[in-house]
């Protein structure tokens, strides 16, 4: 899950900068990683992770949206 978290901080870079459609596209990745995770081994810190992979997703796409 590292990368994923590598991910995360490389879009909330992006996000900071106002291109969401870019940090959406490395939080998409994020989760698809941290799906492959869970489907290995069903951990919370995974879990938890994913659902801050999707808050900040989401984030993107209501800042899209309020633009």
């Amino acid at each position: 899950m590292v990368l994923g978290t590598q991910l995360k901080a490389e879009g909330n870079c992006l996000y900071e900068e106002n291109h969401f459609p870019a940090a959406v596209e490395l939080y998409t990745a994020a989760i698809d990683i941290g799906f492959s995770v869970l489907e290995r081994r069903d951990t919370s810190m995974a879990q938890q992770r994913l659902s801050t992979f999707f808050s900040n997703r989401a984030a993107c796409f209501l800042k899209m949206v309020m633009l």
